[in-house]
């Protein structure tokens, strides 16, 4: 568990069953960040579920990529604030080979998402491209 100060995102959403289609969405805004010269060694992304898939209908889940953004930076994205609270957060690569988990609040497994053996779902998702996120 990891204390986290509130930050402003600018994030892509995508709405529909957790699933492939979340890291897909990840490698969207990578190569958006990418092109503009955005993915630096600091760089850190977020993979958010915003709705417990075992009490939202598959059609209505929400996940949202999004990278921190420094005060006073705007890129042409949505911007949101996430609030500050206690989030379990983990690393995981982000590589070809490497998968993006689905990622939630309420702490429930989500069997369909993951596939196969039930994995915990957590409340944010910290990757730093260069290195492992502070802990």
């Amino acid at each position: 568990m990891e204390e986290m100060e509130a930050v402003e995102i600018a994030y892509l959403r995508r709405t529909g069953p957790y699933g492939p289609e979340n890291r897909q969405l990840m490698e969207r805004l990578k190569a958006f960040l990418k092109e503009r010269g955005r993915m630096e060694s600091g760089t850190v992304l977020l993979g958010i579920a915003l709705d417990d898939p075992s009490r939202t209908p598959p059609d209505r889940c929400r996940y949202d990529v999004g990278i921190i953004i420094r005060e006073g930076e705007r890129l042409p994205l949505d911007i949101r604030r996430v609030r500050g609270g206690r989030y379990a957060v983990f690393e995981i690569p982000h590589t070809e080979q490497g998968g993006l988990p689905v990622l939630g609040r309420s702490g429930a497994p989500d069997r369909r998402a993951a596939g196969g053996p039930r994995q915990p779902r957590f409340g944010a998702l910290l990757c730093r491209k260069g290195g492992p996120a502070p802990v």
